[in-house]
């Protein structure tokens, strides 16, 4: 009995261990960041994004963001005719550039706050994060005129 006892807590805790680690995490509105076109002398090439970000899970509505690009080592580039231009990301978990920090490629910014979403919601009725972008100046005289253009890959997950 005290082993059939041991089995079936076994079973429960690892049942509720399993629920709780289960969470929605899902992102509105992210669309493309457009930079604009830039001229020698202009200062950097700056644009963000605000974006939704909704959790269900039980306990607090933590996540992590995780950004990969698509250069060496998942470096941030936009690549034209064989060229990249490094650009740098940031997050923050507010509907504002300011105060964001800086996303390094392949590793998880932790402790970010997301609106919590009960059963019936599935958008989001305003932002809570912001997606920035920026090219410096100096890598921008650096490169030949062009269309640029990059992809990101960028996942969320429960902490």
């Amino acid at each position: 009995m005290l082993k059939h006892l041991k089995c079936l807590l076994s079973a429960l805790l690892l049942l509720f261990c399993s629920a709780s680690v289960l969470a929605d995490i899902r992102i509105h509105g992210l669309s493309d960041i457009r930079l604009g076109r830039w001229v020698l002398g202009a200062g950097p090439l700056r644009a963000d994004t605000n974006i939704c970000v909704t959790v269900r899970l039980p306990g607090a509505p933590l996540y992590q963001v995780t950004a990969y690009g698509q250069g060496s080592g998942n470096a941030f580039v936009l690549s034209s005719a064989g060229y990249n231009l490094p650009f740098r990301m940031f997050f923050n978990d507010r509907p504002r550039p300011n105060g964001a920090t800086e996303l390094v490629p392949g590793q998880a910014l932790v402790g970010l706050r997301a609106r919590r979403r009960g059963t019936n919601r599935i958008q989001c009725n305003r932002p809570n994060a912001n997606i920035s972008i920026l090219v410096s100046d100096s890598d921008l005289a650096e490169m030949p005129a062009g269309r640029y253009s990059g992809t990101i890959v960028f996942v969320v997950g429960p902490e």
